[in-house]
Formats: C-alpha cells, sequence, structure tokens
C-alpha cells in the first residue's frame, strides 16, 4: 500500500510539473503573441495616421483650391468689392493739369449712378459696383477735349417701363475760385449713335449760355453742365436714358484759363469699374 501511495504521489508531481511546463510555455507564447498582436495593432494605427494626414492634407489641397477659385471668380465678378474703397489716384508725370473733366450720370427711380469722378458707378445703395468703362480727360489748359462712357446702359426691362435719366452730363473739377474767367461749355454729344450739336454763349443772360451747377458732390470745384436732365433744364429736352452700351461721347470746349491746352500730351484717364461693361 505504501508503495502504491509513493507511485501515486510521484504520478501526481509529474502530472503537475507537466502542467505548470505547460502553463509556462503558454504564457510564453501569448507572450510573443501579445508583443505580435501589439506591433500590429501599433502599424495599423500609424497607417490610419498616415491616412488622416493624407485626407487633411487633401481637404486643405481642396479648401486652397475652393479658396482660389472664389478669388479668380471675385476678379471676374462686377459686382465683387466694395464700391466704397475705389480711391482715384492721379497721374504723376511732371505736366501741370488745371483739373479733370469726365461724363457723370444718374437714374431716376432706379438710381444706378456715377455721381462724381471720384466715386465709383454704383447701385443705388451704393454697395454694388455697376459695370462701365469711361474715358476722362486731365485739363491741361484753355481748349477742346472729348470724355466718353461705353458698356452700361439701364436694363432692358427699366427701359421697357420708361426709365428717365435723372440727370446726365460733364463734370469739371478745377479750382473755379482761382480762374474767375474760366468757361466750359458743352459742343457736341453722341448718344446710341446719334449726334446733338448745342450752342453756347459765355454771356449769362443769353439763351445760349450752359449753366454751369453744383454736382452731386456739392463741392466748390466740382461742377457740371447736365446735358440731360429729369428735374429740370438741361441741354436737351429728352431725358430718356441711353439705350445702347455704345459709347457715349461729349465734346466740350474750356476757356479763360492762363495757358492752353497742350497738344501732343495724352490727357485720356481710362476708369475702368467692375468688369467694364454688363455684356
Amino acid at each position: 500500500m505504501k508503495i502504491k501511495r509513493f507511485l501515486a504521489g510521484l504520478l501526481a508531481v509529474s502530472a503537475a510539473a507537466a502542467m505548470l511546463g505547460g502553463c509556462g510555455n503558454s504564457d510564453d507564447s501569448s507572450s510573443e503573441g501579445g508583443s505580435a498582436s501589439k506591433a500590429d495593432t501599433s502599424s495599423a494605427a500609424e497607417s490610419a495616421a498616415e491616412e488622416s494626414t493624407a485626407e487633411e492634407s487633401a481637404a486643405d489641397s481642396t479648401a486652397e483650391e475652393s479658396t482660389a477659385d472664389e478669388s479668380a471668380a471675385d476678379a471676374d465678378d462686377p459686382n465683387a468689392g466694395d464700391p466704397n474703397d475705389y480711391h482715384f489716384e492721379p497721374v504723376e508725370d511732371g505736366v501741370d493739369k488745371y483739373g479733370r473733366a469726365g461724363i457723370v450720370w444718374m437714374n431716376m427711380d432706379q438710381w444706378d449712378h456715377r455721381k462724381d469722378l471720384d466715386l465709383c458707378a454704383t447701385d443705388e445703395a451704393e454697395t454694388s459696383i455697376v459695370p462701365s468703362t469711361n474715358v476722362d480727360v486731365y485739363i491741361t489748359g484753355n481748349g477742346t477735349y472729348t470724355v466718353e462712357m461705353s458698356g452700361y446702359h439701364a436694363p432692358q426691362e427699366w427701359l421697357d417701363a420708361g426709365l428717365m435719366c435723372g440727370y446726365f452730363g460733364v463734370e469739371l473739377m478745377t479750382e473755379f475760385a482761382q480762374y474767375p474767367d474760366l468757361t466750359f461749355w458743352i459742343d457736341e454729344c453722341v448718344i446710341d449713335g446719334q449726334t446733338y450739336t448745342f450752342e453756347h454763349d459765355t454771356d449769362p443772360e443769353s439763351e445760349k449760355y450752359q449753366v454751369i451747377e453744383d454736382t452731386e458732390a456739392y463741392e466748390e470745384n466740382k461742377q457740371m453742365i447736365k446735358i440731360k436732365n429729369g428735374y429740370g433744364d438741361g441741354l436737351m429736352e429728352d431725358a430718356t436714358c441711353w439705350k445702347t452700351t455704345d459709347p457715349i461721347t461729349v465734346t466740350f470746349t474750356i476757356g479763360g484759363l492762363p495757358t492752353d491746352k497742350i497738344e501732343d500730351y495724352d490727357e485720356k484717364i481710362n476708369v475702368v469699374y467692375g468688369s467694364g461693361s454688363i455684356e
């Protein structure tokens, strides 16, 4: 019996040792497997991070392209930007100039306007640019000058409704107080391809005298002659708006300044608002 019990004990110890050995191997295997699993997880995380970074880069690139596209679109948009940011930049070329002149206008009821040479052409609220192209001039002395406007007419539905021109004329900017003998009159105007000529006289009592009025800027050094005037007398009885984007040209004469116009000087000033044209 003792021998049997002794043999049974040896068998039990051997079995226990075998079990312990098996657990140890299992733990080692598990440890190795665990390390591999952790490595796989780390690689997967790094891969996911790289994919995320790539996606973010692609998103950033797309956003940049979108911003660039928007900027490009804005550059082509005649209503882009704040018209109140417009500032006329005079040319400094060493030539003495008495001032400037150009076409100014305002539509009645709908109120698109270019009411001053130092302001942008805008809608009624003065928040959107009205596309148009203008050729203003520097005044370099006594002589004849021609100014132009093109690229804009009132929308067809406004014209169909009989929209009138509040005023249309030429603004002259100079130091009037310094030149008490200055004369300024309109000679000719071409609107929608039709030519109109006007008489003038330097005598304020004459019926041919062309009245110089304060402009919408209401400053002493900015005055105008109204060719069309929906609110009163103009050089033309017809106060309807122009109907095409054909260049409107106005020729006028300046006198009474100390010197004559510099004939070999290019006095033209190209001023473009928005896209320059509604078409």
